[in-house]
This record gives C-alpha cells, sequence and structure tokens, in this order.
C-alpha cells in the first residue's frame, strides 16, 4: 500500500451485516490512487467509491451494496457479483469477462463499451442502463430486464436471451431515472436511443421466449437469430414495420 494508507478496524455494528459474520481489517486509502491497488473483500467498497483501474478478478463480492460505485475500466473478470446492488454504477470499459452478474441490480448503469464475453447474468436487472457498444457475446441473459435499456451496438453475438424483457414497460417495471450520463438531446429521442438494438449484432443469438414488445429493431438483422415464442407485439421490425 502507499504511504498514505492505514489499517481499519470494521465498527462492531457492521460485522454481522448480511450474515457474513466477523470480517477482517481491511484497508482505507486517503489517496485515490492508491485505491486500485487494495484487494477489496465483501462489504469494502462503499457507497460512491472510485474504484476506477483497480484488479477486482475473481474477487466475490456477491450481495454487496455497490451502488453509484465507479468501477470503469477496472479488471472484473471471474468476479461474483451475484445478488450484488450496482444501480447507477459506472462499468464503462470494465472487462467482466466470465463474471457472474446472476440476480444483480445494475439499473441505471453505465456499462459503455463493457467487455462482458461469456458472462452469467440470469434474472440480472438492465432497467435503464446504457449498453452502448458493449461487447457480449456468448453470454447468458435468461430471464434479464433490459426495460427501457440502450442496446444500440451491442453485441449479442451467439448469447443466450431466452426470456429476457426488452419491452418498453411490463414486469419488473420500475420507477427509474434516465442514467446520469444520458444527456438532454439523447433523453428528447429517446424512442431511438433507448429501446431499440441500432447497429446491433445479433448473429446466433437465442429470443425463444423473449419479450421485445415496442422494441426498435429496425435495420437490425435478425437472419440467425431464434425468435422462437418471442413476443413482438408492437415491435419496429428491420424493414420499419410495426409488428402487430
Amino acid at each position: 500500500m502507499g504511504a498514505h494508507s492505514e489499517l481499519v478496524e470494521e465498527p462492531l455494528e457492521n460485522r454481522s451485516r448480511i450474515g457474513i459474520g466477523p470480517v477482517r481489517p481491511t484497508i482505507k486509502s486517503k489517496n485515490r490512487r492508491d485505491i486500485g491497488k487494495v484487494i477489496f473483500r465483501k462489504n469494502r467498497i462503499k457507497y460512491g467509491q472510485e474504484v476506477t483501474t483497480a484488479n477486482l478478478a475473481g474477487e466475490d463480492l456477491s450481495w454487496t451494496q455497490l451502488v453509484n460505485v465507479n468501477f470503469s475500466s477496472a479488471k472484473l473478470s471471474g468476479a461474483n457479483f451475484t445478488f450484488a446492488n450496482m444501480t447507477n454504477g459506472n462499468l464503462s470499459l470494465a472487462n467482466l469477462t466470465g463474471a457472474d452478474l446472476t440476480n444483480a441490480i445494475l439499473s441505471r448503469g453505465n456499462l459503455d463499451h463493457a467487455n462482458l464475453t461469456g458472462v452469467r447474468a440470469v434474472y440480472a436487472n438492465f432497467t435503464y442502463a446504457s449498453l452502448l457498444g458493449a461487447n457480449c457475446p456468448y453470454a447468458d441473459f435468461r430471464d434479464a430486464i433490459f426495460l427501457n435499456a440502450n442496446l444500440n451496438g451491442v453485441n449479442f453475438t451467439g448469447a443466450n436471451l431466452s426470456g429476457a424483457d426488452f419491452s418498453c414497460s411490463g414486469k419488473g417495471a420500475m420507477n427509474h431515472t434516465y442514467p446520469s450520463t444520458t444527456s438532454d438531446a439523447d433523453i428528447a429521442n429517446a424512442n431511438e436511443l433507448m429501446f431499440g438494438l441500432k447497429s446491433a449484432s445479433i448473429s446466433g443469438a437465442i429470443f425463444t421466449g423473449a419479450n421485445l414488445s415496442m422494441a426498435n429493431l429496425k435495420d437490425v438483422d435478425l437472419s440467425n437469430v431464434d425468435l422462437r415464442n418471442a413476443h413482438l407485439t408492437g415491435a419496429k421490425m428491420p424493414d420499419g414495420t410495426i409488428h402487430p
């Protein structure tokens, strides 16, 4: 650690939170440059903290509260985020290859250009999240929620999205605001930005039983895509027509 770090004990009243029992001392850094060198354990990353460029590959961060945490460009491959609350977090450019996001809450999060190759995100909640240009080949998004998410330029090649919800409203709908990174101009064009798959790569993706109601699929190449039993009511199809 750097010269400006100190070893501190967790307050006694926090030691039994979420059933993890006694905890080890942790490092609190007074210098933001030291943060990326810290190996965080359960409940060590605090509300709104910056951990940009940190190496947390393989770390167990399940069931943690990670609201507003900045993970931009962090190394998170193989990390366990099951049931973690990452609302309004910044994961842009982060490497999440092979991470487990099962039941994680990523609503209003920024995952622009993140690497989600092979992630497991079953039942994950991406409501109002931005995944602009995110790389998600061969990921497992079964029953995930993408209500009003920005999926422009996302790569879903070979991904499993069976039962996922891409609609503008429906199951799991929550009263969220737009991501903090979304400009007023983008909000004004929300029909194109937030509900569509513009320039997305979805070859070989599995959308069986997925809810694509009201989704914007204009100009999306649906060849070699499994849409069996998918719900397309009101969706704008690749040729510009509206599905009945």
